[in-house]
């Protein structure tokens, strides 16, 4: 997938970016504020953010960027949800390689799984992932975790439901 982004929709270097992307068969996506530009003739999904004219005049980081910037933030969060990096409102595909993310990781195990912050850390630092550690604590051992996360396709939620059941994490 490529996505094309240009405020007037004429950048000659994106619209022919887009054009090879689609040639070689991939899906395109063009994001663009003015109606019937080259980009979104190019792309096979275009979308198409009307912004009216700028507040200052050639600063289409204004009103045109900032749009777009929405738009790729929206479009980047549906996928992370579509990919099972989310749980409820959880970015459970954060990786715990510092202190700070370490702690974010736990909080989270913690959440999820109904238990106390020494537990979530005991269950992070055996299994190095949140989605393995809120796993264990439900009970499913490191082989059965990386087999559910794996037939779930990387959901949570599914290898939860798969692996427990009726039962919820944290006891419920």
């Amino acid at each position: 997938m490529v996505i094309g982004v240009s405020a007037s929709g004429s950048s000659r270097f994106t619209v022919a970016a887009l054009e090879e992307a689609r040639s070689a068969g991939a899906v395109t996506v063009a994001v663009a504020c003015n109606t019937g530009s080259a980009l979104l003739t190019a792309a096979l999904h275009p979308v198409l953010v009307e912004t009216g004219a700028e507040v200052i005049g050639g600063s289409t980081r204004l009103g045109a960027g900032t749009a777009q910037k929405l738009i790729l933030n929206l479009f980047s969060t549906a996928l992370m949800v579509r990919l099972g990096a989310v749980f409820d409102n959880l970015m459970v595909n954060v990786r715990p390689e510092n202190e700070k993310l370490r702690q974010r990781c736990v909080t989270m195990v913690s959440r999820i799984a109904g238990c106390g912050p020494e537990t979530a850390a005991d269950a992070l630092a055996r299994t190095g992932t949140v989605k393995l550690a809120v796993l264990a604590l439900a009970g499913v051992d490191g082989d059965r975790a990386s087999a559910a996360l794996g037939s779930a396709g990387g959901n949570l939620r599914t290898a939860l439901e798969t692996s427990m059941g009726n039962r919820t994490p944290g006891g419920g």
